[in-house]
């Protein structure tokens, strides 16, 4: 490779503009040696609340986790998809005992919304496969599954997330008292029915204080129940 294409490719990486999957990143590996070195240095007591997923997990339990009495745990990874979960779900899931498991994902899986019906399709495969997985390392742990979110950002994608929420909520019928479909969408939308710019970050994709303040408001009833 020449000197110029070396500078140009180093050039995207600085910025964050390889849109490289959390799965081929050096950063996804450290985070979850990071997960099991915490749980050995600090034992997580049984019960309470395993939060797994994306960037919005991440941001969530790092900055705006809900203040609830017992014990809560957020594993996000940056980047991540629903792939992602469930080829690590072992190492996601381990070293603790939740009563309950709430899971994010589908925003990177959809993305801008090209992929169409298929993407859709895939995320609900893929979320299947995660509950399935578990359902067997927790197999007392109630389900919580929280749709894909609207964003500014993501606006032209939001046929593909609806289909793609569908699904879900059909896996939580189908195992009903067990998984639980939670729809982020109401909280997040103005009057107008359009994502709310008041919510979200600069980036019109992630939340901000206020969005996760509604977050908050939706989940924590919910995991009271």
């Amino acid at each position: 490779m020449k000197l110029t294409q070396w500078i140009a490719v180093a050039a995207l990486l600085a910025a964050g503009l390889t849109n490289v999957p959390a799965q081929n990143q050096p950063g996804a590996e450290k985070k979850l040696v990071a997960f099991e070195e915490a749980a050995k240095a600090h034992p997580i007591a049984d019960g309470g609340t395993l939060f797994i997923g994306s960037s919005s997990i991440e941001i969530w339990g790092k900055r705006f986790a809900p203040k609830i009495s017992e014990p809560v745990i957020f594993r996000g990874v940056g980047g991540s998809n629903y792939r992602f979960l469930v080829a690590n779900a072992e190492r996601l899931l381990s070293a603790c005992k939740p009563q309950r498991i709430v899971v994010y994902s589908g925003d990177n899986d959809i993305g801008e919304g090209k992929g169409g019906d298929k993407s859709a399709d895939t995320v609900v495969a893929l979320a299947r496969e995660l509950v399935e997985k578990i359902q067997v390392l927790h197999p007392e742990a109630k389900i919580y599954i929280l749709g894909v979110k609207p964003s500014i950002k993501r606006a032209a994608a939001e046929p593909v997330q609806a289909r793609a929420n569908e699904g879900l909520k059909m896996i939580a019928e189908e195992k009903a008292g067990k998984v639980v479909y939670v729809d982020t969408r109401p909280s997040l939308l103005g009057a107008d029915g359009q994502p709310d710019a008041d919510l979200f970050a600069p980036d019109g994709l992630h939340l901000n204080e206020k969005g996760y303040a509604k977050w908050n408001e939706l989940i924590t009833p919910i995991l009271a129940e």
